[in-house]
């Protein structure tokens, strides 16, 4: 039996508002969905591909992960990479598995706390020319660096801790950390590189050409900083699926004039925030009625957790779910066509989550691990 079988047979517009969850019909559903093969994958080319560079400036709060994928056809234009293992990445509709995330959101326990705390690891991947100088990215009110100048590539890291006390509306981070992990080579390739160039301290294109650290450095305090989502207070969001869709697109978070970009981006923020289970089920099912988003599963984020990816069209940014809980794993953002000296489909920049809820006590800062 087929998925859009499963789905007629159990009453869409019951499921569509998430009546009765934990009803045997729903469970039942629910069982067969997560049992479903996956479709199978079509057959992709690999191509050889030159060296590359590139950077992208960070982004929200959200990043990607190391899965580099091509999105098929020969790269036109900016250099390509072989930096990453490269495949396709070809995927299905994923209507059906966001329909079964949302019923597994709506059954989580209802917890509570203080703050609401969120740890993550971020890295993004960054291009070094001659002397160690990054290169200038297009965009940025200077000239950009010729691709030419591309000599090696480096992976710069960070961790940070962001806590929110939703108690206080508008109240934004009230306490957090953030920690240079270090810079390193990307690759042992880069790493040969580095050393034929006499192993230069690495600097910055921006703030005067400051020095990048191969080294973790100590924490800095961050917060508190007011602010709130666009539409304010999470806890005012409705869990009905149709008024939380109009909320978001009234209130979007993405500059996009793509009504579905700005749908995917705002409801994806709701998998980290402090929403009720309901919102966070709802959260899913916007998803789910967004046309055009495709999901593969069995990918691993950079820990090497498994997960389902998903993504809307032409793939740009890439989220990771845990598809036994619905989690949010990890973000990538992937190069796009005119990915400068990138190729479509390398990963550029990601953000790991490593712990996401309430806390009763803010973090300490202290210390440099």
């Amino acid at each position: 039996m087929d998925l859009d079988t499963l789905l007629a047979d159990a009453a869409p517009a019951r499921l569509a508002s998430l009546e009765g969850p934990d009803s045997p019909a729903a469970v039942s559903l629910y069982q067969q969905i997560a049992a479903q093969p996956p479709a199978a994958a079509p057959a992709f080319r690999r191509h050889r591909l030159p060296v590359p560079a590139a950077a992208v400036a960070v982004a929200c709060a959200a990043a990607l992960v190391i899965v580099a994928w091509s999105l098929g056809g020969a790269p036109k234009g900016p250099i390509a990479t072989k930096e990453r293992p490269l495949g396709a990445l070809a995927g299905q509709p994923a209507r059906h598995f966001l329909l079964a995330m949302a019923m597994t959101a709506a059954r989580a326990p209802l917890t509570t706390g203080r703050y609401w705390c969120t740890q993550a690891m971020t890295a993004e991947l960054a291009p070094v020319g001659p002397d160690g100088v990054e290169l200038t990215p297009p965009g940025q009110g200077l000239p950009a660096s010729p691709p030419s100048a591309y000599r090696y590539s480096i992976i710069d890291r960070q961790r940070m801790v962001n806590c929110l006390e939703p108690a206080r509306p508008g109240s934004g981070t009230v306490a957090g950390w953030y920690q240079e992990l270090g810079a390193k080579p990307a690759t042992p390739e880069d790493a040969a590189a580095w050393r034929r160039a006499g192993s230069p301290r690495w600097r910055a294109w921006y703030r005067g050409g400051q020095v990048i650290p191969r080294r973790p450095r100590p924490r800095q305090r961050t917060g508190p900083k007011p602010g709130q989502e666009p539409w304010g207070n999470d806890a005012s969001l409705p869990a009905n699926p149709a008024k939380l869709r109009a909320a978001l697109l009234a209130h979007p978070i993405s500059f996009s004039r793509n009504t579905n970009e700005n749908l995917f981006v705002s409801a994806r923020v709701l998998l980290l925030d402090p929403v009720r289970p309901a919102v966070r089920a709802a959260a899913f099912q916007v998803l789910a009625g967004i046309k055009g988003v495709q999901m593969k599963p069995g990918v691993k984020d950079p820990q090497g957790r498994a997960g389902t990816a998903v993504w809307l069209g032409r793939p740009g940014l890439v989220i990771i779910v845990d598809p036994a809980t619905g989690t949010l794993l990890a973000d990538e953002w992937l190069a796009g066509q005119h990915g400068w000296v990138y190729a479509p489909g390398t990963v550029s920049q990601y953000t790991v989550w490593l712990r996401v809820g309430w806390a009763n006590h803010l973090p300490t800062y202290q210390g440099a691990h």
